[in-house]
């Protein structure tokens, strides 16, 4: 089986809407290598908060870094909301599941908190800021 990933922007986030924050800008990652397998896991997101319309690039590693996926983003004041699908096709290239994903969360001090309560196996995760914005 492959998989695609598919990216939306989150349709709305409580509260007044305000503008994005360009500081906010940057690379941030979750990713750990195993020292005995090399698998790496977590996530890595780079976001571009000071376009006209905020987009970020969201990688996902389990085991491996799969493909990145590039898409709109939510942002208001520190927090952010974005919306990630999986197509895993099977080897005749048909979809065999399409999972949806909302991941929302919110940026502290020299990093990112994303939340995600509904997927297994996700469970809260602080990704370092780990360099600028590309």
């Amino acid at each position: 089986m492959s998989r695609t990933l598919t990216l939306l922007a989150a349709l709305a986030l409580a509260g007044p809407a305000a503008a994005a924050e360009p500081a906010l800008s940057g690379t941030y990652s979750s990713i750990v290598r195993d020292p005995d397998t090399g698998e790496r896991d977590g996530v890595r997101i780079l976001l571009r908060a000071d376009q006209p319309q905020p987009w970020l690039e969201f990688t996902l590693c389990e085991g491996d870094c799969q493909t990145s996926v590039s898409g709109p983003v939510t942002l208001q004041g520190q927090a952010i909301a974005f919306t990630v699908t999986e197509e895993w096709l099977n080897p005749g290239g048909r979809t065999h599941w399409r999972p949806t994903y909302r991941f929302e969360g919110r940026f502290v001090d020299g990093g990112l908190v994303l939340e995600r309560s509904d997927r297994p196996g996700f469970t809260l995760q602080t990704l370092r800021r780990t360099g600028p914005a590309r």
